[in-house]
């Protein structure tokens, strides 16, 4: 009984298409505009669960991008002022 409920509610999922696909990249490319977009479709009730789940992943995606680069920078950065400082000592 579930599980035709849950076949009834995708088979009437509308389709994005491919060229809607590619607006959506180069939409959500654009720096504030981009995000803002995401934020609204991850978490408005649009009817669009397949680009709701995509924007919900692609803020995932960049909050992991910068949880790494920002350890990335931490740990060289810190490696790099260390080396400085060490060399600028037998001077």
């Amino acid at each position: 009984m579930e599980s035709d409920q849950f076949l009834q509610q995708h088979q009437t999922e509308p389709v994005i298409t491919p060229m809607k696909w590619v607006l959506y990249f180069i939409v959500t490319s654009l720096p504030v505009i981009g995000t803002v977009l995401l934020l609204v479709w991850a978490f408005s009730n649009d009817g669009r669960p397949t680009r709701q789940n995509w924007a919900k992943g692609m803020l995932l995606f960049y909050v992991l991008t910068i949880i790494i680069l920002g350890l990335f920078f931490v740990i060289f950065g810190a490696a790099i002022f260390a080396a400085a400082a060490s060399n600028g000592s037998n001077y």
